[in-house]
C-alpha cells in the first residue's frame, strides 16, 4: 500500500544516488526464534544500511517459508509466512508485526508470531494493507498445482496501535478463485489487484477488485473484473504492484526457461491495459519482487541463479537489488537506474513492500526467514 508522497518528485537522478549512498540508517538485528508461534525475548544489535546499496543486510526474522510482508504508511507491518513445505508437516499460516520509526529507521519486532490459518493446506500466502487497517490476505488451498484452489481471509489492526496487538479477523477462509500462487496489492484508494497461476495451465490471471462495505461490517471482496481471473500472459510465480495513480508493474518467470520478466500495466476502468511487450529482467533467475511508488520510482528484488564455484552446479542463489523509474514517454518500460552487487545465497520467496517513505524486503532458505530494510527513493 502506497501514501500520498510528500518528498519532491522533481530530483533529479543524481540527487537520488547521492541520496542512497550516504544516507545511513539503523536497523535492528533479531536472532531467530525456536519456531513459529514461539516467544523471543531475545536482545538486539543495531546495524546500519551499506553505503554501496540502499538495502540492510539481512538479518534473521522468524521461521518458516513463502514470506509475504505488507507495510502501512505508520510503519507498523505485517509479515505472513506458512510452517512447512509439505502437506504432511504443515501447521497453518502465521504471521508477525513489526514496526519502523521513518525518523530513524529502527524496527521493532513482536515477541510473538500468531497462527490465523490453522490447517495443513494453506501455502504460499501474500498480504497487504489498507489505509485503515484492514489485512487481506491471499494464499493457496491446496497440495499441488494440477487441483489448485485459493482463498482470502481479511481481518483489522490499529496501524497505530503497535505491535503488540493481533489481527481481529472478519473473514476466514473465504474460496474465490481456482489457481495457484496468488499474489494481491491494495492501494490508498482500496482498490485490490490480484494476480495468480492458472491451477493446471500455463496462463496467468489477474483479478481486480475492493472491499464491500466494511465500515458496515462487510469485510468480503467484490471483484470488479467479475467472477472469473483475466488471462494476460503465460508463467510462473506473478508479483503484481499497484500505486495510487493506477500504475501497474508485475513481474514473473518464463514458464519453460530461468528468466524474469516485468510488464508495464495502467488501471483502466475494471481492467488493467497490460503491455503487449514483456521486457527481460534477469537471466538466469529464481524469481523476483517488485513494488512501483507514486513518484514512479520501482524497486525490484531477484535471485539470480549463478553456478557453485567449487561443484560447478547452478545451485546459488544470490540476490540482487534494483532500482528504476517508469518511463514517461513509453508505457512499455522501465528505466533501470542502479543495480547492487549480487550478495547472500538465498531464493527469495518472500516479499517487498513500501509506504513511500520505507521498504521492508523478506527472503527465505531452509526454513529461515530473513528481513531487511530501506530508505524508499
Amino acid at each position: 500500500m502506497i501514501r500520498p508522497r510528500t518528498k519532491s518528485i522533481l530530483r533529479g537522478i543524481v540527487t537520488v544516488i547521492a541520496v542512497l549512498t550516504f544516507y545511513t540508517v539503523p536497523l535492528l538485528a533479531q536472532t531467530p526464534d525456536s519456531g513459529s508461534g514461539a516467544e523471543d525475548s531475545s536482545s538486539t544489535q543495531e546495524q546500519t544500511i551499506s553505503t554501496a546499496d540502499i538495502w540492510a543486510p539481512l538479518v534473521n526474522w522468524d521461521t518458516g517459508y513463502d514470506s509475504s510482508v505488507a507495510l502501512h504508511s505508520s510503519g507498523l507491518f505485517v509479515e505472513v509466512h506458512s510452517s512447512s513445505d509439505y502437506v504432511g508437516s504443515n501447521k497453518g499460516l502465521f504471521y508477525r508485526l513489526g514496526q519502523i520509526d521513518p525518523s530513524t529507521g529502527k524496527v521493532t519486532r513482536a515477541s510473538q508470531a500468531y497462527l490465523f490459518a490453522p490447517g495443513q493446506l494453506f501455502f504460499h500466502p501474500s498480504v497487504a494493507i489498507t489505509k485503515e487497517g484492514y489485512v487481506v490476505v491471499v494464499n493457496t488451498t491446496s497440495g499441488q498445482k494440477i487441483d489448485g484452489r485459493m482463498a482470502y481471509w481479511v481481518g483489522t489492526l490499529d496501524p497505530y496501535g503497535g505491535v503488540n496487538q493481533q489481527i481481529n479477523l472478519k473473514v476466514l477462509n473465504q474460496y474465490y478463485d481456482t489457481g495457484w500462487r496468488p499474489t494481491i496489492s491494495i492501494n490508498y484508494n482500496g482498490i485490490i489487484a490480484e494476480a495468480h497461476e492458472g491451477d493446471s495451465s500455463q496462463k496467468l490471471y489477474y483479478r481486480l477488485g475492493h472491499l464491500n462495505s466494511p465500515g458496515t461490517g462487510d469485510f468480503t471482496i467484490a471483484w470488479d473484473t467479475g467472477s472469473g481471473g483475466t488471462s494476460y500472459d503465460t508463467g510462473l510465480a506473478p508479483v503484481i504492484s499497484l500505486n495510487d495513480n493506477g500504475d501497474v508493474v508485475e513481474v514473473h518467470r518464463s514458464q519453460n526457461q530461468q528468466t524474469v520478466h516485468y510488464t508495464r500495466g495502467k488501471l483502466s476502468g475494471n481492467t488493467i491495459a497490460f503491455s503487449t511487450t514483456h521486457p527481460y529482467l534477469d537471466h538466469p533467475a529464481q524469481s523476483a519482487l517488485v513494488v512501483v511508488l507514486n513518484n514512479r520510482y520501482v524497486m525490484e528484488i531477484n535471485a539470480h541463479i549463478t553456478k557453485d564455484p567449487i561443484t560447478g552446479d547452478s545451485i546459488r542463489f544470490l540476490v540482487t537489488y534494483q532500482l528504476g523509474s517508469l518511463d514517461a514517454n513509453n508505457p512499455n518500460i522501465i528505466n533501470w537506474i542502479s543495480k547492487s552487487a549480487p550478495i547472500e545465497n538465498t531464493p527469495l520467496r518472500g516479499g517487498l513492500a513500501s509506504n513511500g517513505i520505507n521498504a521492508v524486503a523478506t527472503t527465505n532458505y531452509g526454513g529461515i526467514i530473513k528481513i531487511t530494510t530501506a530508505i524508499a527513493p
